[in-house]
């Protein structure tokens, strides 16, 4: 038996030391995936942005490196993904390019009303209804309606 602090491997949910007893397979399998993980850190900060091979031919980039994802997680994400851009598609058209500007392109309020040639105002009040519109097309999607 082996004791192993919960605080180390977990800071963000343990505040205080939190020992208990486990096996020597949970401690090896605890302080491997720990090396691991900050091993693949390291090699995304010294390659950032570039594709890096890890075991078996698997990549990390700085858009996918979340660690400790399962393949269901990255299913749900593009499947909220999808829903997001159909419930998108249903908002009126300026509404829906203002959003599509503004959060998938991430560019600037004043920027969208410069090129539509309309005020920053006008802009971010379309925004504002379109997101108030967004949430309740996605409620009703929700509830099945």
């Amino acid at each position: 038996m082996a004791l192993i602090n919960l605080k180390k491997y977990y800071p963000k949910f343990y505040r205080k030391d939190c020992i208990l007893n486990a096996s020597e397979e949970v401690a090896d399998f605890l302080e491997a995936s720990q090396k691991e993980e900050a091993a693949a850190l390291r090699k995304l900060r010294r390659h950032s942005g570039k594709v890096m091979p890890i075991a078996a031919g698997n990549s990390c980039t700085p858009e996918t490196a979340s660690f400790g994802r399962q393949p269901e997680d990255a299913y749900v994400q593009k499947y909220f993904a999808r829903e997001l851009h159909s419930a998108v598609a249903c908002l009126p058209e300026k509404q829906a390019a203002r959003i599509r500007a503004h959060f998938f392109q991430d560019m600037p309020i004043a920027e969208i009303a410069k090129a539509e040639n309309v005020t920053v105002q006008c802009v971010w009040q379309s925004i504002h209804r379109g997101l108030r519109n967004l949430r309740q097309i996605l409620r009703d999607a929700a509830e099945g309606i």
